[in-house]
């Protein structure tokens, strides 16, 4: 597992919060390479599958993450559905690091849907900052729990 995987991980108290954090990361990684290399075989909607499970781990934990929702994303375009890639794109930007090539993602998909960029800027900059507001409120219900 590399940091450039995965991001930052998040904060923990003990060594078993640790120890559990740790597996699931390495879950979550696993799921996200194993996604990436069906892709890469042409294996687009099992790529989904393992690439969407990789998330519900990243989701659940917020973790912060490089390039999985991208490779969602990429995924998702194969399987022409144009409207969830660009969520997921969205969601890269939000949560994740990957941000240059999901910048491009972004602008070649909504010129294809939209035929021009007229929106966008208004369009991703408030569904950005939606995805990071709600992670932030996740966060810090989750961070009241553990109290």
């Amino acid at each position: 597992m590399t940091l450039s995987e995965i991001g930052e991980p998040p904060e923990v108290a003990t060594t078993q919060q640790r120890s559990i954090l740790d597996r699931l990361l390495l879950v979550s990684v696993n799921r996200s390479v194993l996604g990436w290399s069906l892709y890469q075989q042409g294996r687009y909607a099992e790529a989904r599958v393992e690439l969407q499970k990789a998330i519900e781990i990243a989701e659940r934990e917020s973790l912060t993450t490089q390039a999985i929702y991208f490779r969602l994303g990429q995924t998702l375009e194969k399987l022409d559905r144009f409207d969830a890639a660009l969520e997921a794109y969205f969601k890269e930007l939000a949560w994740g690091a990957h941000v240059a090539p999901t910048q491009a993602a972004i602008t070649a998909l909504y010129r294809r849907l939209h035929g021009t960029f007229d929106g966008l800027e208004i369009a991703q900059r408030t569904r950005v900052n939606d995805l990071v507001a709600k992670r932030l409120e996740v966060g810090a219900r989750s961070h009241s729990a553990h109290r």
